[in-house]
């Protein structure tokens, strides 16, 4: 009976959070992080202004003080952030700061393996393997924990063996 108690007072204070401003949400979370906004912080973060500068400090005040809370849905959801706002996944601080929640967060790869590797190809489809926002650092965190990642053959590079090939004919 209590435990359904507490729920149901979890229930309402995540209610009375949601209906404060952006500004407010984000002090509450940066001042008192806690397990309770492991789904409002990669939500607030998602919906950052566009701005480089906006996306790092956002997550310097959500989601850099989330990381011994997050959940495996939290982490998964802050992967999502990144893939869905270009402001975010390109903003420069951001490869380090997906870096340090990946590090800090190997305790839950048993559930987010799949997410983390996904990412990894992800950012790899528009960009080389050693190009700064294809988070080489990050994969080389990933490979140490066994988290292999295939590096596809770019475009350019088939273009080049194909014109060393042509060279030796």
């Amino acid at each position: 009976m209590a435990a359904r108690a507490v729920d149901e007072l979890r229930e309402k204070f995540i209610e009375g959070l949601t209906g404060l401003s952006a500004k407010r949400q984000i002090e509450i979370i940066e001042t008192y992080p806690d397990p309770l906004f492991d789904q409002m912080a990669p939500k607030l973060y998602s919906e950052v202004p566009h701005s480089y500068q906006k996306a790092k400090e956002l997550a310097q005040k959500v989601i850099l003080p989330m990381i011994p809370y997050f959940s495996p849905s939290g982490i998964i959801n802050v992967l999502e952030a990144v893939r869905n706002n270009n402001q975010i996944c390109k903003a420069a601080a951001t490869p380090q700061i997906i870096e340090t929640l990946f590090e800090d967060r190997i305790d839950l790869l048993p559930e987010t393996s799949d997410k983390w590797k996904e990412f990894a190809e992800w950012l790899l489809e528009d960009e080389g393997p050693d190009d700064y926002y294809s988070y080489p650092d990050l994969r080389r965190k990933m490979g140490e924990h066994g988290l292999e990642i295939e590096i596809p053959a770019r475009r350019e590079d088939e273009e080049e063996d194909e014109e060393e090939d042509e060279e030796l004919f």
